[in-house]
């Protein structure tokens, strides 16, 4: 009893850790100090990097100046369950868990095209905390234990690479009436054995066809 009772209280202590570090990299992802410009593409998305508190893969941030109304880009990053369709990718699972008051919990399931290598997939949190700002953050898999629904979807993909450090953060800045600056900030480690080089590659094209999908599905309903 007693050593089930230490279990447990180690397990809480690094789920707290976790989720703790994950909000700090959030904050860190806020932050406009740091950051590097690395690319300036051909369809004029900055490409930026950031060295967050010496880890070993930088966080990344992509920006374009686009001809969209700020509600319409808002409503399309909080619909994740239709990312899959935006992506036009249909072997990518998203869907919204459960709404808790502000917050959004939803689940990204995603194959790595890569040959022997798991799929991941994750519980995030999802939160608009203005008219022009979205933010989210990993769930440790500590921290989904007590949830019956949440470990339902999980079980599911039992053989997929749980995700659990990672935030990210969507910034839309008004211009004009019909001109908006997005940025969107992000950090994942895609844990398992994936190296260094791989992960920044990863993070570099999910980070660029999400942003670039959000912006052509707000573009279409304006």
């Amino acid at each position: 009893m007693f050593k089930c009772y230490i279990c447990l209280l180690i397990s809480l202590m690094l789920s707290n850790n976790n989720f703790d570090e994950n909000f700090k990299i959030l904050s860190h992802l806020k932050e406009s100090e740091g950051w590097f410009l690395i690319s300036s593409r051909a369809d004029s998305v900055f490409v930026y990097e950031k060295n967050i508190n010496n880890k070993k893969i930088n966080a990344l941030k992509v920006q374009k100046v686009v001809k969209s109304k700020s509600e319409n880009i808002m409503n399309v990053i909080m619909n994740v369950s239709e990312y899959p369709e935006i992506m036009n990718n249909e072997k990518v699972t998203s869907s919204i868990i459960k709404k808790d008051n502000k917050s959004v919990y939803a689940y990204n399931h995603f194959p790595i095209p890569i040959p022997f290598m798991s799929d991941r997939h994750y519980i995030f949190i999802l939160n608009q905390i203005s008219n022009k700002n979205v933010e989210w953050v990993l769930l440790p898999i500590e921290e989904t234990l007590s949830d019956s629904e949440i470990q339902k979807i999980i079980n599911k993909n039992s053989d997929a690479v749980y995700m659990q450090e990672g935030a990210g953060f969507w910034e839309v800045e008004y211009l004009s009436d019909n001109f908006s600056q997005v940025s969107y900030a992000l950090y994942m480690d895609s844990a398992g054995s994936i190296s260094d080089y791989l992960n920044d590659y990863l993070n570099s094209y999910s980070i660029i066809n999400l942003f670039k999908s959000v912006l052509k599905k707000a573009e279409e309903i304006n």
